[in-house]
């Protein structure tokens, strides 16, 4: 909020969040109300009546959150409202974390609570140029999912996405921020700062969901007995999928399993969104690097101008249609955003100096090195208001009264 008191409202940007604002997946397993709702093994699923108990359980839980959630954040609805609704300057979509903002029994809760106008969420945003012509869409892609939009899901069209909220929802007691890192974690707010101090680049090559080698399914199930996973594809096997090795600070798989997951410090991010698939559908659709640019969310991974999976030595092979907003929930002390002027994206970020409490904007600038294409600060700036280093104002004055003759 901060920084678009500081920043964006002065210079009159306008506002698009990309989905995943409220948290609308929750469950807690010991709650009473649970105890007699069923359970996958009760379901048929091509039988959607076996599914109104978990679905009625989903309706009432998230509402009651939603509720929640609107009453006890009115900051962030007036600060929006202040600074870009009322101003005809803010649009959302909606995430699969917060699909129901789409509706306007939802959005009847924030008019109610805080006598705000406040809009219905879309599943997509389109931005036009000054000619009438989409430049960028707009989405947050949970759409192209295959862990949201299930094979097996009994239900389509608007149904579909109870199955994907369900089968998120049965597992958050486990998985309740597994790719965040906290301040509370062994290594705490300094786990980003070489990132943030441009020691470390971000990858900015486009992933797969599949896994990365064959199939490793009978060796990872060999090393498993004899207790030995050094090899990246066997964990992959594994999870059937492809693992964000990059943000572990140890290189080989069993040593950050060992030293970082066992022990709490972070979780095995699992990309879950293919973008492979996203950027050749693009191609097919409008022709390769036309078309308007997709601006896409959910991964919680930064993409502009990302290398495609040949051009880890062609500086020319990149995707400039396709572009991802990150995440400004996945670590903490960093938010993502792209900036559009003039019609040209920026990869940008803020963090805040922990020394002085001041807001830094980073700009991100993509190059080539031995991993393909990375991202690596530009420039940064500074605003808002700073404080000494040391202690905060109150506690220094208090210092200071005690120290006085």
């Amino acid at each position: 909020m901060q920084v678009l008191e500081h920043y964006y409202a002065p210079r009159n940007f306008g506002l698009i969040e990309n989905g995943d604002i409220e948290e609308l997946l929750i469950f807690e397993p010991a709650a009473p109300e649970h105890q007699n709702m069923p359970t996958f093994s009760d379901i048929v699923w091509d039988q959607p009546d076996t599914w109104q108990g978990i679905i009625a359980d989903r309706t009432l839980c998230k509402k009651a959150q939603f509720e929640t959630i609107v009453a006890e954040h009115g900051d962030y609805y007036h600060v929006i409202n202040d600074l870009c609704l009322s101003q005809r300057r803010y649009w959302r979509t909606i995430g699969n974390h917060d699909t129901d903002l789409a509706s306007t029994e939802y959005r009847d809760v924030v008019r109610t609570t805080h006598g705000i106008q406040w809009p219905t969420a879309s599943d997509l945003f389109a931005l036009k140029n000054q000619e009438g012509i989409v430049e960028y869409l707009f989405c947050h892609s949970h759409q192209f999912d295959a862990s949201y939009t299930s094979d097996h899901a009994p239900y389509t069209s608007d149904h579909a996405p109870y199955t994907g909220e369900s089968l998120s929802q049965g597992g958050a007691w486990a998985y309740e921020g597994p790719d965040r890192a906290w301040n509370l974690l062994d290594d705490g707010a300094q786990f980003l700062e070489p990132w943030l101090d441009g020691s470390l680049p971000f990858d900015n090559n486009l992933v797969s969901a599949k896994t990365a080698g064959k199939d490793q399914t009978a060796n990872a199930i060999w090393s498993v007995i004899g207790f030995d996973l050094h090899d990246r594809d066997k964990w992959e096997a594994i999870f059937t999928g492809n693992i964000a090795w990059e943000y572990f600070t140890n290189d080989d798989p069993q040593d950050a399993f060992d030293l970082e997951v066992e022990n709490g410090v972070r979780w095995l991010k699992l990309r879950h969104m293919d973008e492979h698939d996203i950027v050749d559908t693009m191609d097919k659709a409008w022709g390769v690097d036309a078309g308007p640019k997709l601006v896409l969310g959910h991964s919680h991974e930064p993409r502009i101008n990302a290398a495609r999976p040949a051009a880890y030595i062609d500086e020319h092979q990149i995707a400039p249609q396709y572009l991802n907003s990150a995440a400004a929930g996945r670590f903490e002390n960093l938010i993502w955003g792209i900036e559009v002027l003039s019609g040209v994206p920026n990869m940008i970020s803020w963090h805040r100096d922990l020394e002085t409490d001041e807001l830094v904007r980073t700009v991100w600038r993509t190059q080539f090195g031995s991993n393909g294409s990375e991202l690596v600060p530009q420039s940064r700036s500074r605003h808002g208001d700073q404080v000494p280093p040391g202690y905060d104002a109150s506690v220094q004055a208090a210092v200071d009264l005690m120290l006085s003759p």
